[in-house]
């Protein structure tokens, strides 16, 4: 089993690019099974995290930092969980750790470093691909959605989530934790971004690790 981190700001296409590899790895006989945030592709637990942390990200709940963070790492150890418990091909992770570590103060990753390298180090990380492009035009992509499908950070506003894109990007370009990471430019077509992934993904040992 290969394990595969899909990352992104909002807007990216990330739950787009999962549904294309699902279907194009089912259309392989690759079993592939999905861990989002939800009840959905995780568990009650885990959905129930989720709630809390995006009335508290944007929304008028706010947590602490240093609670939200380590929310944020409960989340990851239940979604670990789950991942453990599969049998299957590929698990595609709708977002993991980077992104959360972008939305926690630089200083306190800085404190609890050797916390956040534990986490990552309980889920080997085949790959990690980086859907990314200009904040324009990502935040033009979430802006077109319906208002009632914008989560509270994306209510929030343009210079909220700019701040929240520019921590993401600088998360990226200095992280250490995974080190097969590889970036996508998602102002591409759909079709182009997810023949990239695909070919990552059947490049990451997918033919040994199933014999």
């Amino acid at each position: 089993m290969i394990v595969v981190a899909i990352e992104g700001y909002d807007g990216s296409g990330k739950t787009t690019l999962v549904r294309e590899l699902v279907s194009a790895l089912d259309r392989r006989g690759i079993r592939c099974i999905v861990v989002g945030r939800s009840a959905e592709d995780s568990n009650s637990h885990v959905a129930a995290m989720t709630a809390v942390i995006k009335s508290s990200d944007g929304g008028s709940d706010t947590l602490p930092p240093l609670a939200d963070m380590f929310l944020r790492l409960a989340r990851l150890h239940a979604r670990i969980g789950v991942i453990n418990g599969l049998d299957c091909d590929v698990v595609l992770l709708d977002r993991f750790l980077l992104y959360d570590i972008s939305r926690v103060p630089v200083e306190l990753c800085v404190q609890h470093a050797a916390l956040l390298e534990q986490v990552a180090n309980t889920l080997h990380m085949d790959l990690t691909i980086h859907l990314t492009t200009t904040f324009d035009l990502l935040w033009k992509r979430v802006t077109g959605r319906p208002v009632y499908d914008l989560s509270p950070k994306e209510r929030r506003g343009r210079a909220y989530n700019l701040e929240g894109y520019q921590r993401f990007e600088q998360v990226l370009a200095r992280q250490r934790l995974y080190d097969n990471l590889h970036t996508i430019d998602c102002a591409q077509p759909v079709d182009v971004v997810s023949d990239m992934a695909l070919a990552l993904i059947l490049s990451a040992g997918l033919g040994d690790r199933r014999s």
